[in-house]
């Protein structure tokens, strides 16, 4: 029974031993886990890092860029331009006062012309008349001596 007993106790042994080997496997298996997962975070704290350096780059790159930008420059630029503007439609205004006064000018002309060529029309109409009225006296004249000639009141 002694005998039993030791075998008894060596399998009670190897069940605790396969026991605490289940376990060490689990923790081993949860270590491996988190070790995977642990790269995946590290990994992407890397990229992180890497898009914080380029963001970074950038910043800088545009800061630097709005540094070399001279304001005044451009203000004075975009003034001297308005000006520049402002005289060409200055300019051009007064190039159509002129023009617009050339065609009232030349429209006053044109009325003067107009109204001295009515005024030539009506008494070359009023001649006109006159000589049609001394054509038709004419006409009633000779119309009258004719009749007279013919139904022998005139020899």
């Amino acid at each position: 029974m002694a005998e039993i007993d030791k075998i008894l106790e060596a399998e009670k042994t190897i069940t605790t031993i396969s026991k605490e080997l289940s376990k060490m496997k689990s923790a081993v298996e949860l270590m491996d886990s988190t070790k995977t997962k642990a790269d995946a975070v590290i990994q992407t704290g890397e990229t992180v890092v890497e898009n914080i350096n380029s963001f970074v780059e950038q910043g800088s790159a545009l800061v630097e860029k709005i540094g070399d930008f001279d304001i005044q420059s451009e203000l004075e630029k975009i003034k001297n331009q308005l000006t520049s503007l402002k005289k060409d439609l200055s300019d051009k205004t007064k190039t159509m006062g002129k023009n617009i006064d050339g065609l009232n000018n030349g429209m006053k002309k044109l009325e003067e012309n107009i109204t001295v060529l009515f005024k030539q029309n009506e008494e070359t109409a009023q001649q006109n008349q006159l000589y049609l009225y001394f054509a038709i006296g004419a006409n009633i004249l000779i119309a009258g001596a004719v009749a007279l000639k013919i139904f022998g009141f005139i020899n």
